[in-house]
């Protein structure tokens, strides 16, 4: 599931769940209602590469997400390796 990939990730990129409530009732309810903060917001120096990768993921409407997994990844592979992340909007600067 791409979703849960992407909440992983969100929680190795900011140390945070991207949910979190007093309890089942309350964190189901912020998943329902709200999407979780910014990686960004949460944690500044999160790569904003990364940070993007995991906004896509994580979308609300499953037609925004990654079609698959290996999709995913490969946008992460992308990462690792210093290629440009189709996800992230460089700017004309970062692209010099």
């Amino acid at each position: 599931d791409v979703y849960g990939l992407g909440a992983v990730l969100y929680e190795l990129l900011t140390g945070k769940p991207p949910y979190s409530g007093s309890g089942k009732s309350a964190t189901l309810r912020a998943v329902r209602r709200d999407g979780p903060a910014p990686v960004r917001t949460r944690e500044p120096h999160a790569p904003p590469e990364l940070a993007a990768v995991c906004e896509r993921a994580m979308a609300r409407r499953p037609a925004d997400r990654f079609p698959t997994a290996l999709a995913l990844r490969d946008e992460i592979a992308r990462f690792q390796t210093g290629t440009l992340v189709e996800t992230y909007r460089y700017t004309p600067p970062e692209l010099l």
